[in-house]
């Protein structure tokens, strides 16, 4: 039967030789499905019931007894199992192991199955932000991303204490004045530019009209583009020091309610989608303001190299351009306001 599969995958031309590391992996798969039903295992969960679930979601398809990481004996023999299957280096195998304590090895070996696809179907994940090629054991870890922050987001409880929130900074008359006209909201008047000198505090004016935007429609996104890396984080925290929110890396200033910020840059991409949804679409279930990098946030807006289209500029409420006299010629906030007019649903620039 082996040999059998084995003629048909060379035949099919999936894999240029048999050193490639998802070769044994389809031999067995195919060698396992000819073979009809494998017996049950010989020791079976105790968990067996089919009204659970895993935390990460319902056992996917390939949860089956030929699952070889199953009938490895703990966390460590399934991290050199994929360090071998995946051809890494063994410094992966720490993270492997991590992994593997967290999700086990059905979720694990869903994953491996879905890296062999990718790597066969040549999928835009295979390629990084530096336009280099990934290896099979990267482009485990970028579909592994997504999984683990999920299951981190549902194992985290908010912890009900109003007390930590930061006191919100007073804003000066001029400050006030300008987030007040911002606000009319009068179509004539709905975008603004805020022009004013270094450190007169343009940050807390946008910082607010944010914060009131919330208040009123708590499902709304905002998105802050920034021209440098240098602005990513100072302009993120900006929202926390000014009160009111909190950054989604930290947990000491967490509280119920208040909205989450986080920033996204070419060494911090958006994670790869591993479900139905889009990344874009995960992150803006539960973030309220997203900071970009100018270039990040062009990059998301054009479709991906399967035409799929990865941010959305009608599911923004509010686009604020920092240092927007940059906005000319070839500069990428050029193209994003390009993206702007052309979208049947705008935002207040």
């Amino acid at each position: 039967m082996a040999s059998a599969a084995v003629a048909c995958i060379q035949a099919s031309g999936l894999f240029p030789s048999a050193s490639h590391p998802f070769w044994q992996l389809t031999v067995d798969a195919v060698t396992s499905r000819c073979a009809g039903p494998s017996p049950a295992p010989v020791v079976e969960s105790s968990s067996s019931s089919s009204e659970e679930e895993d935390e990460t979601g319902p056992p996917s398809d390939s949860a089956t007894p030929t699952n070889p990481l199953a009938a490895l004996p703990d966390a460590q023999a399934m991290a050199d199992y994929l360090v071998s299957e995946l051809a890494e280096q063994p410094a992966l195998g720490e993270k492997f192991r991590k992994s593997a304590e967290i999700l086990g090895p059905d979720k694990l070996w869903e994953l491996l199955l879905l890296t062999g696809q990718k790597i066969r179907d040549n999928d835009p994940i295979m390629i990084d932000q530096k336009g280099k090629k990934r290896t099979g054991g990267g482009v485990f870890l970028q579909l592994l991303k997504p999984v683990e922050a999920q299951l981190k987001r549902k194992r985290e409880v908010p912890q009900e204490n109003p007390g930590s929130q930061r006191p919100r900074l007073a804003l000066r008359p001029y400050q006030a004045e300008a987030v007040k006209a911002i606000e009319s909201q009068r179509p004539e008047k709905r975008n603004w530019v805020v022009a004013a000198p270094t450190n007169s505090g343009k940050t807390a004016i946008f910082v607010t009209v944010a914060r009131n935007l919330l208040a009123k429609k708590p499902a709304a996104k905002v998105v802050v583009v920034v021209p440098t890396l240098a602005l990513l984080d100072q302009q993120s925290r900006a929202f926390e020091s000014n009160g009111g929110f909190r950054m989604a890396q930290d947990s000491k200033f967490r509280s119920a309610g208040l909205p989450v910020v986080d920033w996204f840059c070419g060494d911090k991409p958006f994670p790869p989608s591993s479900g139905p949804h889009s990344a874009w679409d995960d992150e803006l279930e539960h973030l309220s303001v997203l900071v970009f990098e100018a270039n990040t946030f062009l990059n998301l807006l054009k479709r991906d190299a399967s035409g799929h289209v990865r941010a959305r500029m009608a599911d923004v409420d509010l686009l604020v351009l920092d240092e927007c006299h940059h906005c000319s010629k070839e500069h990428p906030y050029a193209g994003i306001m390009g993206y702007y007019f052309a979208s049947p649903k705008k935002p207040q620039v």
